[in-house]
Order: structure tokens, then sequence, then C-alpha cells
């Protein structure tokens, strides 16, 4: 049996809305996926990060991240072209043990975005 016209618009209707439930469900997966990596990266730079509470990683990161450096250092990334090379301002000293194979920030490295 064939279905009516409304029988279809009713089809439809709930086409579009099983569609709209799908799309809100992928970006909510997609936002949870971001967030989970970005606390992985966040507690991988901040040693002991998973003992502080969330209103100490804020006061941290509100008082590191609006320095002007962590500022010019952002827009850096974003558009290294724009800014040219960084100001040497920009590096800490460290020592590097040449044994490990550890990540360490380079300025010549282009692949910061």
């Amino acid at each position: 049996m064939e279905k009516t016209h409304q029988e279809k618009i009713n089809d439809y209707h709930a086409t579009i809305e099983r569609l709209r439930k799908k799309h809100r469900q992928e970006a909510y997966n997609r936002e949870t996926e971001r967030l989970i990596e970005r606390g992985l990266l966040l507690e991988s730079f901040i040693h002991g990060a998973e003992l502080l509470t969330s209103e100490q990683i804020y006061k941290f990161l509100s008082k590191t991240a609006q320095t002007e450096n962590a500022i010019e250092l952002l827009h850096y990334i974003v558009d290294p072209h724009h800014f040219g090379k960084p100001p040497l301002s920009w590096y800490t000293v460290i020592e590097i043990d040449e044994d490990e194979d550890e990540d360490y920030f380079d300025p010549n490295d282009t692949e910061l975005v």
C-alpha cells in the first residue's frame, strides 16, 4: 500500500529530526574529544597537574598565558609568516641532555602551526 501524502511528510520530518540529532551528537563528540586532548596536553606539561584543583589550574593559566611573551608566542604560532623570527626573550636557557630523546622548543621549527 502506498503512503499517503501526510505520511510522506511525517517521514520527511522524522528524517530531518533524526539527522539533526545525529549532527548534534557528532558535534558533542568532537567537542568532548577536543577537551580531553587538551586536558591531556595540559597535564603532560604541568608537573602534578592531576593533583591541582580546577581553580588552581585557572589561576596558573591566567597568570602565565596572559603575559606579553605568551601572547606574542601564540600570535607567532598562529601566523609565523606575519611575525617573522621570534625575539630572543621567548627562549629560556635550559640544559638539554643529548642522550634523552625529548622534544624541546626549536625556534627554527617551521612546523609549529
